[in-house]
């Protein structure tokens, strides 16, 4: 098995089936591409759907309700562990947050053959882009980024982000958004543009004041 795709209404109340899933896909040792959308049913005619289609706002009642589509961070983990040749990962609607950013950091930052991460619709703050910005610093492999749709970063986590694409990164594609945009962020935003020419694609989603 080279690419698994996974496109679904979340798992409900069957936290364990999807849990057992991640923990076989992590047993096969030859993917590339994993690809998990996991679309959050909230009634007939509202639903959040991932990778580039109109979504609706989240429910209220939705927040820090553990789902039947989240992961645990050790999972998370092990699926990116041992994989020498997964170049593509993409995670959409897994309420994958810092606690989980902080866990794979490691991995991440050793990886040799990881071209893309896509943490769509997620719940990661300005600490995990914290994070995330430290372990672009080192990795040699990763070349595009989405954090899009993180609504939570805030404009301290995109400055990290920002700030850490130095002239000569391996970034080539960047896909990121929060609620505003300070005028610090802005600053970053700007630099970045000005020194960094390896970025051939950027998507920003912000507010400006």
């Amino acid at each position: 098995l080279l690419h698994f795709r996974l496109e679904n209404y979340f798992f409900q109340d069957n936290r364990i089936v999807f849990e057992a899933l991640i923990v076989a896909l992590s047993s096969i040792s030859t993917l590339e591409i994993v690809e998990i959308y996991c679309w959050r049913h909230q009634d007939t005619t509202s639903r959040d759907v991932s990778m580039h289609v109109e979504h609706s706002h989240e429910l209220p009642n939705q927040k820090n309700v553990m789902r039947g589509d989240s992961v645990s961070p050790s999972n998370l983990k092990m699926l990116l562990c041992n994989r020498t040749g997964l170049e593509t990962v993409r995670l959409s609607g897994l309420d994958i947050g810092d606690n989980h950013i902080s866990e794979i950091e490691g991995v991440l930052s050793e990886s040799l053959c990881l071209k893309e991460i896509l943490l769509w619709k997620s719940s990661i703050t300005s600490k995990g882009a914290g994070i995330l910005a430290k372990v672009l610093s080192k990795n040699k492999s990763l070349s595009i980024l989405n954090l899009n749709d993180n609504m939570e970063l805030g404009p301290s986590g995109c400055t990290a982000i920002f700030d850490s694409l130095k002239p000569g990164s391996n970034i080539k594609e960047l896909y990121i958004g929060c609620r505003e945009m300070d005028r610090s962020c802005q600053r970053a935003l700007l630099g970045m543009i000005e020194r960094n020419s390896s970025v051939q694609k950027l998507e920003v989603c912000f507010a400006w004041p």
